[in-house]
């Protein structure tokens, strides 16, 4: 009998263990209404193909887009990885909130006619806490995640972002997808799945997993799309790319091959005629891994990044850069690679039918600079550095077909330069940004002083000190055709004229707190005098500057800087500042408790900073002896003795992080009353008479009383 219950007891461990690991692994998704397993509406519920066994290849519709979206992304509005462009504008999907990272690049690709995003979540099998680039899984960020792209009507692409697990971790790979498939798919329709990214593996390893996965699918019930991905995506030792496709069947002939498409700085030849060649390569690969699979193609993606590991963002190093790079980092280009992506997206867009592709990356996370939120998609320009001239993300310059049969957009176009103030005899460049109408773009430049040119980016030298009008000319291939101009005033110099920028230590200064101006000149005649206008009045000389406000508002800061030629020269620049007004923190704290001698009484006490940035610590003063109050978690516990009743008053304080600190405190009663006759068995079980069993927790969790 002791060994039936010992058993049974283990038999419950086991239970829980297996309950509790899929709750925390593969939570159970819940519908927008909460019930569970309810589908969503618009373009959510599941779409039958048209044969439910021994299906021809189903061709997709058309899917283009971006990735290197993070799952929880759905859900974090500028998150901790996020570096600037942190606007917040009210989410059109949730009610009362701001848009998420995820759905203000949904909005900029929706009006980019895009209709597919892709989404990473960590290999659980073998780097579960994830990388930059992806998260961890987790129900409630896919719920965001299908509730954006249904509003929006998005394709997903959603990737498990690991590449030895399909070999080294099947069956935990495995495993870990079925929950996935079976509780997200019947969510929404317009999933495509990606069960491995980038895999490290040999093609016939990838063929029996790739197989795996789709029969754990399809058993499931399952009818998503399935990307299949090339062995060349992480290595290839073929010659002929298209080897390096698995092989795999499908009952319901829904399975797309896939293919990431780069050129790397160190391993190609760097001009203009071999980033054809390579995207043509790449292309006739696809074309060929089409013919030869059965499979129609999705490449999930591919971009300009010179795939140099010396060739980073801020806080890395650009010494491995090719010389004409643009920007460096994950979402960097340079002009030959650019080349490439353009060429490849044309000959996919122009393919019948069209070869669906998922460009890389659009995210937060990326170490490129002034990507902020948008990745690639930045569409603002970004001064250059050591290594790199600048400009705007390349996914403003990429020229596709967008989704959708409607008369097409107004033709638009600008164009930045860099340097904005050149010298004689020195470069300059010039990048059109050219949005609407039909691709391809036909692109012109009149540089004012007699010369043109052709193209997106163009380059020229000004031998004389003067203003020369610049003019961009471009014409798209609709019909009738579209033309748009664009014209500037570019002005070259002998020396470089003064100019100068501001910056704040803190742009959301609390009232009273000190703020740092670190103003910066370049060009004219050193030495400088510095002097700045704080906007309420006060003003400061020299470099840097401190200052203080003494009432919330919107202050303009202006720095004027002068220097020593003669006649004397002067430049201006400002910045914002907005001062929060000091207000204490929220406490909550709970009403007057009375209490038994010998019982618990537990309670939480809450508390919160309305300030921008600030931080709250908890205290209390007045605890009675043998009371317990956490401070980080606000708990409250107090069992009083026989000896202890009476009336006693706590009091609760919340203390801010600002400077000066706003402090708030809020007393609380508790009357402790001594037992009834028969006495109290101290919260540990209740009287005796009345149980049928054990009570196994009775004492290990205290009673709480509010």
């Amino acid at each position: 009998m002791l060994k039936l219950v010992g058993t049974r007891r283990l038999l419950g461990l086991l239970t829980c263990s297996i309950l509790v690991a899929s709750l925390l692994f593969a939570p159970t998704l819940k519908g927008p209404s909460g019930d569970v397993g309810q589908a969503f509406l618009k373009g959510s519920s599941m779409t039958s193909t048209s044969c439910s066994t021994n299906c021809p290849p189903q061709q997709p519709p058309v899917m283009i887009g971006w990735g290197g979206l993070r799952l929880d992304s759905a859900t974090t509005t500028c998150s901790s990885v996020c570096y600037q462009n942190s606007t917040y504008v009210a989410s059109n999907v949730f009610p009362g909130q701001s848009q998420s990272d995820m759905e203000r690049l949904v909005v900029r690709m929706k009006a980019m006619g895009l209709n597919t995003i892709r989404v990473s979540f960590a290999p659980y099998c073998t780097n579960p806490s994830g990388d930059p680039s992806d998260s961890p899984y987790s129900s409630s960020d896919t719920q965001n995640m299908i509730k954006i792209a249904n509003y929006y009507n998005f394709w997903i692409v959603l990737r498990y972002d690991g590449d030895s697990d399909i070999s080294s971790a099947t069956t935990c790979w495995l495993n870990y997808w079925q929950p996935i498939v079976q509780q997200l798919g019947p969510l929404y329709s317009q999933i495509v799945w990606e069960p491995i990214n980038e895999p490290s593996a040999s093609v016939a390893t990838l063929s029996s997993a790739y197989q795996q996965w789709i029969n754990m699918a399809r058993q499931s019930g399952d009818q998503h799309f399935i990307a299949v991905e090339n062995q060349c995506s992480n290595s290839c030792p073929y010659s002929d790319v298209s080897q390096g496709y698995p092989t795999v069947t499908d009952p319901l002939g829904k399975v797309l091959i896939s293919l990431h498409d780069y050129m790397s700085y160190q391993y190609s030849t760097w001009t203009i005629p071999a980033a054809i060649s390579y995207a043509q390569q790449d292309y006739q690969a696809v074309l060929k891994g089409e013919q030869t699979t059965g499979w129609f193609a999705l490449d999930t993606e591919g971009g300009p990044d010179p795939q140099s590991l010396t060739c980073n963002g801020p806080g890395g190093t650009t010494s491995g850069c090719p010389p004409d790079d643009i920007l460096p980092g994950s979402a960097g280009y340079a002009t030959v690679s650019l080349t490439f992506i353009q060429t490849l997206t044309q000959l996919f867009d122009n393919n019948n039918p069209r070869i669906n592709w998922v460009w890389w990356p659009a995210g937060t996370w990326t170490d490129t600079p002034c990507a902020g939120t948008y990745g690639a998609l930045q569409p603002a320009n970004c001064p250059g550095g050591a290594g790199y001239s600048g400009g705007v993300g390349w996914g403003n310059l990429l020229q596709y077909m967008p989704v959708g049969g409607t008369p097409p957009p107004a033709l638009l176009t600008s164009f930045t330069f860099l340097p904005t103030s050149p010298l004689v005899n020195s470069p300059v460049s010039f990048t059109a940004i050219t949005t609407g109408g039909v691709l391809p773009y036909t692109i012109t430049w009149n540089f004012g002083d007699g010369v043109t040119s052709t193209g997106i980016t163009a380059t020229h030298t000004y031998t004389t000190a003067q203003s020369f009008t610049v003019t961009e000319t471009v014409t798209d291939s609709s019909s009738p055709v579209q033309t748009s101009t664009s014209s500037q005033s570019v002005t070259a110099y002998t020396s470089l004229p003064l100019s100068t920028t501001l910056a704040v230590s803190s742009p959301m200064p609390a009232v009273g707190q000190t703020v740092t101006f670190t103003a910066s000149a370049s060009g004219g005649t050193a030495p400088y005098t510095y002097m700045i206008a704080f906007g309420d009045g006060g003003i400061g000389t020299g470099n840097p500057v401190t200052h203080a406000y003494n009432a919330p508002g919107s202050y303009t800061a202006k720095v004027t800087v002068t220097d020593s030629a003669l006649p004397l020269a002067s430049a201006s620049a400002s910045k914002s500042v907005n001062v929060q007004a000091l207000v204490p923190p929220t406490l909550a704290v709970p009403a007057n408790q009375t209490v038994v001698a010998g019982t618990w009484i537990n309670f939480t006490v809450t508390a919160a900073s309305v300030n921008t940035g600030g931080t709250v610590i908890l205290s209390a003063t007045g605890l009675p002896a043998g009371a317990t109050f956490d401070p980080s978690t606000g708990v409250f516990s107090w069992k009083p003795s026989s000896s202890q009743t009476g009336s006693y008053t706590i009091v609760f304080i919340a203390t801010d992080s600002n400077s000066p600190s706003t402090p708030t405190s809020q007393p609380m009663g508790i009357q402790v009353d001594q037992a009834a006759p028969g006495g109290s068995n101290g919260g540990n079980g209740g009287s005796g008479g009345g149980s049928n069993g054990p009570c196994f927790y009775c004492g290990i969790f205290p009673t709480i009383n509010q």
